[in-house]
């Protein structure tokens, strides 16, 4: 991990985390708030345990304790929260972040931790909400709508579109609505949403795919749509036929087969056009297709 130090702002690349210590206190404590208590040989140490603490927002630096050690404690509020709980305790000093928390952003429906994302803070949303502030409530077992605007994909140029999972767990789906625009893989060839109707893929219609950011296919899976073979002509693996299905299908749902798959919380997955994905034979492909997606969540971490 990567640490720096700008004035009394610290910084992580890695996990996105920037406190800045506002002010330091001679002779008070924050009571009632503490959620760790440490014994540390370096006095600079305990602004330093803060930061690596995610709930801590506040600490309290005490003198030496009989082992030779300084107090530690770390809390997971203020005084401008809890002014009350700001008393005189000799010895000690209080020091305090910009506390970008302290207006409960979180809606109520989940933990808000300071420092985090551009708009300095996060909140960790309770089992059944979602969103930057917890405030979309959702059941198990039903879809979720992943994006907020819709999300595009052309059929060249790597012009794929991309999205994160909010929430960690495993699904059993995912669907694709159509909102506007078409494709086509060829300039005589029909307009499509999802693929391409070409003589050579006979039943074969639907070029559209959900990939990890590193391009390998995570939807649809060979065991729930049929696929052609790897190696055969240009692209052919990743055109298919999904029961049910056509490349102007309204929406397309891929079942993840016979077991869920696992997502974690905010994993990036991308949406490709398969010629485009595969670099092959897209130089008269055109259009641009638009989307919303939706995934079923069968358990959340």
């Amino acid at each position: 991990m990567y640490l720096c130090r700008i004035n009394t702002t610290v910084r992580t690349v890695e996990a996105c985390r920037a406190l800045e210590f506002t002010d330091l206190f001679e002779g008070v404590a924050l009571t009632g708030h503490l959620i760790k208590n440490l014994s540390l040989e370096v006095q600079n140490n305990c602004q330093l345990s803060c930061y690596l603490e995610d709930d801590c927002v506040s600490y309290n630096l005490g003198p030496k304790n009989t082992d030779g050690k300084y107090v530690c404690e770390l809390s997971d509020s203020d005084d401008q929260q809890f002014p009350g709980d700001l008393v005189p305790r000799d010895g000690f000093i209080y020091g305090v972040t910009k506390n970008f928390c302290s207006n409960s952003k979180c809606s109520g429906n989940g933990k808000c931790q300071n420092g985090f994302t551009d708009k300095g803070y996060r909140c960790l949303c309770q089992k059944g909400f979602v969103g930057d502030n917890c405030e979309n409530g959702f059941k198990i077992g039903s879809w979720l709508k992943v994006n907020t605007n819709p999300l595009c994909f052309g059929a060249r140029n790597d012009d794929h579109g991309s999205f994160t999972i909010a929430k960690a767990g495993s699904i059993s789906a995912l669907k694709l609505v159509h909102i506007s625009g078409a494709l086509t893989c060829h300039s005589s060839s029909t307009r499509s949403f999802w693929g391409c109707e070409v003589s050579s893929y006979g039943k074969k219609t639907l070029m559209t795919l959900v990939t990890y950011i590193n391009r390998t296919v995570f939807l649809p899976t060979r065991e729930t749509a049929d696929m052609g073979e790897p190696g055969h002509t240009c692209a052919t693996e990743y055109i298919y036929h999904l029961q049910g299905f056509d490349d102007v299908s309204t929406e397309i749902i891929f079942n993840t087969s016979s077991k869920t798959l696992p997502v974690k919380m905010n994993q990036g997955f991308q949406i490709w056009y398969g010629q485009d994905l595969s670099d092959c034979s897209e130089i008269n492909n055109s259009g641009q297709s638009c989307v919303n997606v939706y995934v079923w969540y069968d358990t959340i971490y």
